[in-house]
C-alpha cells in the first residue's frame, strides 16, 4: 500500500549528549562514542577499510539514515582511501527524516566530520516522500529514500555492495526488519555483498538467512557483546522488468548522447562526472537549439491528487531539477502558484497538498485573497503556493553544465546501426559519423526515426509560447497553461497539438 501524508517530524530528546527518539524509545547512536561505534560496527563489520583499493565505483546502502552519522563516516573514509577516478554512491532509506536544524545540532559533537557535515547540511533535501538524488562532491552521490522501508525498497533497482542495517531495534520498530524488507535487500545486493548490523535478534538472523545471506556473530561495540556480519551468497533475484526499467550494470565504453537540450546536456554531464568517455551530438551547431532554448523556463512540478507512480516520479524529478539549477546559479526562486483546473475544484488542490510528495513547510494552500496578494492580481479561486517554483535560465544552465565531454555539432544523424557489439551513427548517405559502445537518445521525437520506429510509446506534439504586452504578475501562475512575468509583459503558454512524427 502506498503511504501518503507529510512525513512526521521526529520527536527527539538528548540523553548523555546523544539523541533519543521519544516515539521509539531508542537511541540514534551510542552516547559514549557514536563515531567509534559506527567505525566498529558498520565500517569494520563490512571490511570497508581496504575493500576500495582499485575499485572505481563503490555502492553502499543503509536502512535508517537517522542523523547521517554512518554516511559522514563512510564519506570521510572514502576521501582517505578512494582510488583515482572513483565514485561513491550511497543509498539510504529513512521514514522519519530529521529537520535541518535537528541535524545541525547533532553534528556539532563530531568536529572531525565538520567538512562533510557542512556540505550535507547545505544540500539537505526537502522533507518530502520519495527519492532525493544529491551530488555532494564530484565523486560522492547521496541517494535518500524518504518513506517506509518496504515501499521505498520495492521501487529501488540497484546493486549494493555494502549494506548497513541501522534502524531502531527490532523490538521497537519491527517493520524495518521484516522478511519482506530483507528480501528486498537481497534483490538489490551485488554478488558477495557484505552486511553489518548492531542487532543479533533471532528474527533478523533468520530473515537474512532465508533471503540468501550467510550470517555470523561478531564482537560488538563497547558494552554490547555481539553484532552481526553477513555475506550475500545467493544469486540476485529475477524480477519483472518493464520497458522503462534501468539496464543491467555494464561497462559502457564510449558513449554517444544524441540531443543537446537540457536532458542531453544533463545526461552527458552526469556521465562525465562518473569518468565516462562521452560525446554529445546535435543537429545544431550549439547546445540548446531546440525546445530548451525557449526564453521562458518555468520550473513547476506536475501535480497529482494521489501519490501514484507518475506523481512520485515527477515530484522527485522536480526536487532534483531545482538543486541542479541552483548549483549552477541558473535558478531564480520566488515561488509559483498553481490554480485548480476549474473554479470550485478546491478538493483536488487539498488532495495534492496531502500526498506528502512535497515538504509542507515549502507548500501552502492559499485562499483566493491570499493567492491574489501573492500574484499581484485578482484570482477567482484558491491556489497552491510552491516556494521552490521559479524560473530556469536555460542558456546559463547549459553553459555551466557543458563540461567533461566532447561536443559534436551540426551532425545530421539519420540512422543507427548495431554491428559487432558497437553502435554506428550514420548520416543520410550512410556515412558513419561516430562508432560507440553505448547510445543515449535524448532527442525527443527524433528517437523514433533513428531506430525501429514505433519501438517506444512516443507521441509527437507541437506547441508555442506567446509574449503579450501589458499585464502585471508578481510570480508565475500555472493553470493547465501558464502565465509568467516577462519584464515588460507576460509569457503565456504553452499550446500543444498532437502531430504525426516527422
Amino acid at each position: 500500500m502506498t503511504a501518503r501524508g507529510p512525513l512526521p517530524i521526529p520527536d527527539i530528546a538528548f540523553e548523555q549528549g546523544a539523541p533519543v527518539s521519544r516515539a521509539f524509545g531508542d537511541i540514534y547512536y551510542n552516547p559514549e562514542d557514536g563515531l567509534a561505534e559506527t567505525r566498529h560496527v558498520f565500517l569494520g563489520g563490512t571490511g570497508l577499510p581496504g575493500r576500495w583499493r582499485n575499485k572505481r565505483h563503490a555502492t553502499v546502502g543503509e536502512l535508517g539514515f537517522g542523523t547521517g552519522l554512518n554516511f559522514l563516516a563512510t564519506w570521510a573514509l572514502w576521501e582517505g582511501e578512494k582510488p583515482r577516478g572513483g565514485h561513491l554512491h550511497y543509498v539510504a532509506v529513512e521514514a522519519f527524516p530529521l529537520t535541518s536544524d535537528q541535524i545541525s545540532s547533532v553534528h556539532e559533537v563530531f568536529p572531525s566530520l565538520a567538512s562533510q557535515s557542512a556540505r550535507l547540511r547545505a544540500a539537505y533535501p526537502p522533507r518530502a516522500r520519495g527519492h532525493h538524488l544529491i551530488e555532494l562532491a564530484p565523486d560522492v552521490t547521496l541517494h535518500l529514500l524518504f518513506g517506509e522501508a518496504q515501499e521505498m525498497l520495492a521501487g529501488l533497482e540497484a546493486r549494493i555492495e555494502t549494506w548497513f542495517l541501522d534502524g531502531f531495534a527490532p523490538s521497537k520498530n519491527p517493520d524495518m526488519w521484516s522478511p519482506e524488507v530483507m528480501a528486498h535487500l537481497a534483490r538489490c545486493a551485488a554478488p558477495h555483498a557484505r552486511l553489518a548490523t548492531f542487532t543479533v535478534a533471532g528474527s533478523v538472523r533468520r530473515a537474512l538467512s532465508d533471503a540468501g545471506f550467510s550470517v555470523r556473530k561478531a564482537p560488538g561495540f563497547g558494552g554490547k557483546r555481539e553484532m552481526l556480519e553477513a555475506r550475500f551468497e545467493a544469486s540476485p533475484g529475477a524480477d519483472a522488468r518493464p520497458w522503462y526499467a534501468m539496464p543491467r550494470p555494464h561497462a559502457p565504453g564510449r558513449i554517444a548522447v544524441v540531443g543537446a537540450g537540457i536532458a542531453g546536456v544533463s545526461c552527458a554531464a552526469a556521465l562525465g562526472r562518473l569518468g565516462c568517455d562521452v560525446t554529445l551530438i546535435d543537429r545544431g551547431v550549439g547546445v540548446g537549439g531546440g525546445a530548451s532554448g525557449a526564453p521562458s523556463g518555468l520550473v513547476m512540478p506536475r501535480l497529482a491528487a494521489a501519490p501514484d507512480a507518475p506523481a512520485k516520479f515527477y515530484a522527485s524529478a522536480h526536487h532534483f531539477a531545482v538543486r541542479a539549477y541552483r548549483d549552477r546559479d541558473a535558478f531564480s526562486a520566488g515561488g509559483a502558484l498553481h490554480l485548480a483546473p476549474r473554479v470550485g475544484q478546491t478538493g483536488r488542490l487539498e488532495k495534492t497538498a496531502s500526498t506528502g510528495l512535497f515538504d509542507p513547510e515549502r507548500l501552502a494552500l492559499l485562499s483566493p485573497t491570499e493567492a491574489s496578494a501573492r500574484a499581484g492580481t485578482t484570482l477567482a479561486g484558491p491556489a497552491l503556493f510552491f516556494e521552490d517554483g521559479g524560473y530556469v535560465d536555460a542558456s546559463a544552465y547549459l553553459k555551466a553544465a557543458t563540461a567533461k565531454f566532447d561536443f559534436l555539432g551540426g551532425a545530421q544523424i539519420e540512422r543507427l546501426s548495431f554491428k559487432d557489439g558497437r553502435w554506428q551513427l550514420l548520416d543520410g548517405d550512410g556515412t558513419r559519423l561516430i562508432e560507440v559502445e553505448t547510445v543515449v537518445l535524448a532527442c525527443g521525437m527524433g528517437a523514433g526515426t533513428l531506430w525501429e520506429r514505433g519501438a517506444w510509446p512516443l507521441e509527437a506534439r507541437h506547441g508555442q509560447i506567446t509574449k503579450a504586452s501589458g499585464g502585471d504578475l508578481a510570480l508565475p501562475i500555472a493553470y493547465g497553461g501558464y502565465a509568467a512575468p516577462a519584464g515588460d509583459g507576460l509569457w503565456i503558454g504553452a499550446t500543444h497539438k498532437a502531430v504525426e512524427p516527422d
